[in-house]
């Protein structure tokens, strides 16, 4: 073999070996690229579920707390328990709850497993609600209203109940959250329950 074959070849292979090199670094920098646009993607996920997280617990506390007010009120001061006062009461529930169930179904469609770990508080409120709500029809006659009134008085326990368990439920759902597990992989959004869905006429 001649010189000039010979540095033909050793030309040719070194262009080979400098493609290869090229392609393997591209590859290698793809890799990393997409490595980085998912940690990208799941912390963003992360963040917005923490938030949602945090509004759904604000909503959580708003309702129970009207909800413990109003039959604190009943339990202490039932003379204070009027018509203007039962109409405020329904029309706060009337802008917190359609809140509570879309920030809710937020959560779900972010995270499944931290939905279902939320949902049986979120049917708790909505059950003391609608307990609540049957009270205020029977109070809406007027023979009925001192026994509407004790009845709303007895619900005053099982709102301060619930209301002292929303800190621990929260807390313990973001601690698991903060482990870093992957958000959007799990089962997504299924629709919320009927029984545990309210509805209201429009104002």
């Amino acid at each position: 073999m001649d010189a000039a074959v010979a540095g033909l070849i050793g030309a040719a292979i070194g262009a080979v070996a400098g493609l290869f090199g090229t392609l393997i670094s591209s590859f290698i920098q793809a890799n990393q690229d997409e490595k980085r646009w998912r940690r990208s993607i799941e912390m963003q996920g992360y963040q917005n579920l923490q938030a949602a997280i945090a509004e759904l617990t604000r909503e959580t506390s708003l309702i129970v707390h009207e909800i413990m007010f109003l039959a604190g009120t009943a339990r202490t001061e039932p003379q204070k328990i009027t018509p203007e006062r039962i109409t405020a009461y329904d029309h706060e529930m009337y802008k917190l709850l359609p809140k509570f169930w879309s920030t809710l179904n937020y959560v779900s469609a972010l995270d499944f497993d931290t939905y279902t770990q939320l949902l049986p508080l979120a049917q708790k409120v909505t059950v003391l609600e609608d307990e609540v709500d049957e009270v205020i029809m029977l109070y809406n006659d007027k023979d009925s209203r001192d026994r509407a009134i004790e009845m709303l008085s007895n619900r005053f326990v099982d709102a301060v109940d619930l209301y002292d368990k929303i800190p621990e439920t929260f807390s313990n759902i973001l601690s698991i959250n903060r482990i870093g597990k992957t958000i959007g992989t799990k089962q997504r959004s299924k629709s919320i329950p009927k029984n545990v869905m309210k509805k209201y006429p429009e104002e």
